[in-house]
């Protein structure tokens, strides 16, 4: 992706939270969302931007998945969109949001 916007563009207007995914022997590690109350989809926007800017990003979704992603929850907890990202982007994010794994 070139151009920022195409985040804006592709982004799920119903975007609340950030979680999280990576994929050891089959198997899916969901760690803990991180939700943005003062503005969530403004919130979610910015970290998938700063993500691209940073070269975290490797995909858009829809794409292929490989073992990691950030799910974009809606308020519920439901799964809206899933970004492909590296293991630069997985550290980003825990240094960031310091999430844990989830039950």
């Amino acid at each position: 992706m070139d151009d920022l916007t195409v985040i804006d563009k592709l982004l799920s207007p119903e975007a609340h939270a950030l979680r999280p995914v990576r994929v050891v022997n089959n198997v899916a590690i969901h760690y803990t969302a991180t939700t943005f109350p003062n503005g969530p989809r403004a919130g979610c926007e910015l970290y998938l931007r700063r993500m691209e800017c940073f070269g975290y990003l490797v995909g858009v979704p829809g794409d292929k998945l490989e073992d990691l992603w950030v799910d974009v929850l809606d308020v519920n907890g439901d799964i809206l969109q899933e970004w492909p990202i590296n293991r630069n982007g997985m550290e980003y994010l825990r240094r960031t949001f310091r999430f844990v794994r989830e039950a």
